[in-house]
């Protein structure tokens, strides 16, 4: 029993410690010998609540008794109520927590959410739409309320296009009465005869300027078929007009335009009282709601018609005595230029007699005056023909340079002004022969040469002309003729090519002239294909260019040097900057090599360059005679003088006749001259002769040879031996 005493203590003691409020345990046997072992001490006073329990320990019954105290196991047990109940009510506030969240995540969210999109509804418009939800519950309700506004829009903008139609439609109904206003009063108004038919021609409307055209009333027309307002003619084919016109589309009056974009024909009307009367009339078709209708605009063209008689009457008469001007003016030159011709020539015939100063002089005054109405009565002949379209153009075959140096070099003889210079520059002009009227190419030279010789006292008068190709027939001739003479002011250059104009009366008085002669040039130009301009500052020079068509020829070739000018290295001497460009660009177009000098010491200076570059001197030296300080002459001598210089073949250029003075230039070493302006066959035989190489000085010379592809005048001069 002692080892079941031990047991008993420990097991107490445990207990104890885990805090069970035992205060006694006892094992008693229930054998024939009954034992009892116990451990704990037991207050009398303290109320014990007793447990027992029958357990089996090998064979023998024993009862384990467990004696509690009562007042801490009722302790514990409040306490464990007490935690119980704690337990209970925390549960039960979790639980009811977890229930508000849960209703609120699923209704009261929801139905905020749904409240908040039906307030957008009501500031976005009918056409916002509540997105849907995986709550069918919340769902059900958005598409409720989606249909209910989608209804309510429907609704709403039908309503909305109601009103706007009901305003657009009365918006036109005052616009189409404002314009039916207008249209009225347009109509009341209106000059013009307007009548309203249907396709039967039955009049429907009429104006009150349709009344004073026909003298009808409008309650005798309206109802009333149009063909009483026509002639007969016109009246009994009227309806098989619409008729036609409404089968096929097809018209003669409906709808019609002349082939210049008029509307409108001209026919014959008839007026209450029987008259006959011409009209013009347009008509327009006009789709109505009752069907078509046809407006026509009637134009009463009496009046117009009796100004186009009267007119064509003046016409005929203008054209007539144009035509008797024309012939007055042809026989009465022709009979006048018979005996000028005759008076020019017996005054040349005087003037070779011997006569003395006085006589020589009113000699030479009468025959000037006698070429100048020589010259006016050609101008005055040949716009006479230009404005009766009689002047005819011929077609032939002509030198264009050879014309032009020819011209030019008349005109320099005939200059008394020895401080005015012409200078021609034909170096783009490359083909011998052209076709065309060579008299009336010559005719617009001369009369813009001699305009500009005439109002230019002192300077250059400068030709300029290129040939370029226009098609495959044609040439086109683009020329120039510069000056720097008086100039033209700025309010007189768009009237300088009229007939008879002049810059002004002091023009008139101080150079002369009729004023015809830019007008036939404008008019040459015209007939040749082209045009003319003008460009002209007043002081400071005019310029005027044009451009005509000359026709290819089949004779023509390149104009080039019959010598091969490629090696020869020629020296220009000439103080004028222009003519001295010209002749050098002409000279270098052939390949020759060419130096410049615009004086007598730079054009010694050049000599002694060339030698010091250890080069051969000069081949040909072209010296302008006339030169400030020291003249062609003096350079002549200086370069003779000079036995480096010898070799140099100089020809002289000279704005002065020549002839007399041939010997002294022979003397003094020149090899040939020739009179400025230098023209191709003044350059060609000067180059061909020289650069032969069997020329020498000693040779004679009577002549320079001419061209195979040209057929040019002799105007440059070789000196005799």
């Amino acid at each position: 029993m002692a080892s079941y005493q031990g047991l008993l203590d420990r097991s107490l003691q445990k207990l104890q410690q885990a805090y069970y409020p035992i205060q006694l345990l006892s094992l008693n046997s229930n054998g024939e010998v009954p034992h009892q072992v116990s451990v704990g001490l037991a207050n009398p006073k303290t109320a014990l609540l007793e447990s027992e329990k029958v357990l089996s320990i090998g064979d023998s019954p024993y009862i384990l008794k467990v004696a509690f105290n009562e007042s801490d196991s009722l302790q514990a047990a409040s306490k464990i109520r007490d935690n119980i109940a704690y337990i209970l009510v925390i549960g039960t506030g979790l639980l009811a927590l977890g229930l508000f969240a849960s209703l609120r995540y699923l209704v009261i969210t929801p139905i905020s959410e749904l409240i908040g999109h039906i307030k957008q509804i009501t500031t976005q418009g009918l056409s916002y739409r509540i997105p849907g939800q995986n709550s069918r519950e919340y769902s059900a309700i958005a598409d409720a309320v989606n249909e209910l506004s989608a209804r309510l829009e429907k609704t709403t903008t039908s309503m909305s296009l109601l009103d706007e139609a009901i305003a657009h439609k009365e918006q036109i109904m005052a616009k189409q009465q404002l314009t039916n206003q207008r249209l009225s009063s347009i109509l009341d108004t209106a000059a013009d005869g307007i009548v309203t038919i249907d396709v039967k021609g039955r009049i429907l409307s009429i104006n009150p300027a349709t009344q004073l055209i026909f003298g009808y009333k409008e309650h005798e027309l309206v109802g009333s078929p149009i063909e009483i307002l026509m002639d007969d003619a016109q009246a009994i084919k009227h309806q098989s007009y619409i008729d036609r016109y409404l089968n096929t589309g097809d018209s003669r009056v409906i709808e019609y335009r002349d082939s210049k974009g008029f509307a409108g024909r001209e026919l014959t009307a008839r007026k209450k009282d029987g008259e006959l009367f011409p009209i013009s009339l347009s008509v327009a078709r006009i789709e109505t709601d009752n069907g078509i209708i046809f407006s026509g605009f009637i134009k009463d063209i009496t009046t117009v018609k009796s100004a186009e008689t009267a007119l064509i009457s003046a016409k005929n008469q203008a054209e007539e005595a144009a035509k008797l001007k024309s012939e007055f003016l042809a026989v009465m030159s022709h009979e006048i230029r018979t005996p000028m011709n005759g008076v020019i020539g017996m005054l040349e015939l005087l003037m070779d007699n011997e006569l003395n100063k006085t006589q020589s002089h009113q000699a030479y005054l009468a025959h000037n005056s006698a070429v100048a109405l020589l010259h006016l009565i050609n101008d005055i002949l040949d716009f006479s023909k230009i404005e009766a379209d009689k002047l005819e153009l011929e077609q032939h075959h002509f030198d264009l340079r050879r014309l032009l140096g020819d011209f030019c070099e008349s005109m320099s003889a005939n200059s008394n002004n020895d401080n005015l210079e012409i200078i021609l520059n034909t170096i783009e002009v490359n083909e011998s022969l052209v076709v065309g009227d060579s008299t009336r190419v010559r005719q617009i030279f001369a009369n813009l040469v001699g305009n500009a010789t005439k109002f230019t006292e002192k300077g250059n008068i400068v030709v300029e002309v290129k040939l370029e190709e226009a098609n495959d027939d044609q040439w086109r001739i683009l020329a120039s003729v510069s000056d720097t003479g008086i100039g033209i002011p700025a309010d007189q250059v768009n009237t300088l090519f009229d007939k008879f104009s002049q810059v002004d009366a002091s023009t008139t008085r101080k150079y002369g002239g009729t004023g015809l002669g830019l007008a036939i040039v404008k008019r040459l130009c015209v007939l040749m294909g082209g045009d003319i301009r003008v460009q002209s500052k007043v002081g400071q020079g005019s310029k005027f260019t044009f451009e005509i068509l000359v026709g290819k020829s089949h004779q023509s070739a390149q104009v080039l040097p019959q010598a091969d000018i490629s090696k020869l290295n020629i020296l220009v001497v000439d103080d004028n900057a222009v003519n001295r460009e010209v002749l050098t660009k002409q000279l270098e177009h052939w390949g020759a090599s060419v130096t410049e000098a615009d004086s007598y010491t730079q054009a010694l200076d050049r000599c002694q360059d060339i030698l010091s570059c250890s080069q051969n001197i000069f081949d040909i030296a072209f010296l302008d005679m006339q030169m400030p300080e020291n003249d062609g002459l003096d350079l002549c001598k200086a370069i003779k003088s000079n036995s480096e210089y010898q070799s140099i073949h100089l020809v002289m250029m000279t704005s002065m006749d020549a002839v007399a003075d041939q010997n002294m230039y022979k003397e003094l070493g020149f090899s040939g001259y020739f009179t400025k302006p230098a023209t191709t066959s003044d350059l060609f035989n000067a180059l061909n002769v020289i650069a032969d190489e069997s020329f020498n000085n000693t040779d004679p010379i009577t002549t320079f040879r001419a061209l195979s592809a040209m057929s040019v005048k002799e105007k440059s001069h070789s000196l005799m031996a």
